[in-house]
């Protein structure tokens, strides 16, 4: 049987380091909790929001759990979101990571094993899960049921009890750093900062009939953080004065049709290829 997956955004947390509710800061025009829920969708994922009692979060077209154990911190989240999708895979992410992408999550992903505990990412600093930016599977829920009565809330801890924990290397680590304090965001609202930090992939594109003819060329190479092709014709669009809709494109990936939010990898082909005269 295929075990789905979904994602949640643990968005319920008291923030008292923060001194507000850090899922409603903003960062390059955005809500935390907006771009959390955004970097799930882009990966196809129905998404849930775990959120605190009365807590009033942004955006209200998402499926909502509220924490059934909110002095558990974040395993109260995630336990609630299993317990309310327990034949679900569940890939969690908190809502203060401004630096994560989607294509990260997408390495996360491909490395899952729905027959495991749980896939996350190995910490670069002692070689342990990271467990906030983690995929749990349906199995976990007995695991971290069993260990409460314990007084064992360390998520960390719970995922060790385990053997069927997959662990992988995150090749960007500087994602995963959180924003728990005043300080810690106002460097994360350095959107060039950010941006310096991301890592950068070259493509070749090439263009098609009429959009060859406004861009003035068949192809060019260049160098970009676009994560998918529609990021990429954006960022295209906004630098050459582009007026063509993106929504009349089709979009090829080495030689493939594909979608406009399939990952792009370094070196890769893009061709965005205009409707036929009279299409």
């Amino acid at each position: 049987m295929t075990i789905p997956l979904r994602g949640a955004v643990l968005a319920g947390g008291s923030s008292r380091r923060m001194g507000c509710d850090k899922a409603r800061l903003t960062i390059g025009g955005q809500t935390l909790i907006n771009r959390s829920v955004g970097l799930l969708r882009d990966l196809g994922l129905p998404v849930t929001v775990s959120a605190r009692q009365n807590q009033v979060l942004d955006p209200t077209d998402c499926d909502r759990v509220n924490d059934t154990d909110p002095d558990l911190g974040p395993l109260g989240g995630i336990k609630s979101v299993m317990e309310t999708y327990p034949d679900s895979g569940i890939l969690v992410i908190p809502v203060d990571l401004p630096r994560l992408r989607s294509a990260t999550l997408q390495l996360l992903m491909a490395s899952r094993d729905p027959n495991a505990v749980a896939t996350a990412f190995r910490s670069p600093g002692d070689g342990r899960a990271e467990p906030l930016c983690c995929i749990y599977e349906p199995a976990a829920l007995d695991l971290i049921r069993s260990t409460i009565p314990s007084g064992q809330f360390s998520l960390r801890r719970i995922l060790e009890k385990s053997d069927r924990v997959v662990l992988i290397a995150c090749p960007y680590p500087d994602e995963l750093i959180d924003t728990d304090t005043p300080e810690a965001f106002g460097a994360s609202t350095n959107i060039e900062a950010i941006a310096r930090s991301m890592p950068a992939i070259h493509l070749k594109i090439q263009y098609f009939a009429s959009l060859r003819e406004e861009r003035g060329l068949s192809e060019e190479t260049l160098r970009t953080q676009a994560e998918n092709p529609a990021q990429l014709f954006q960022e295209l669009a906004e630098r050459h004065g582009i007026t063509f809709p993106m929504d009349r494109l089709k979009v090829a990936i080495n030689n493939e049709f594909a979608s406009w939010k399939t990952h792009l990898s370094d070196g890769d082909t893009v061709v965005f290829i205009p409707p036929v005269a009279g299409g």
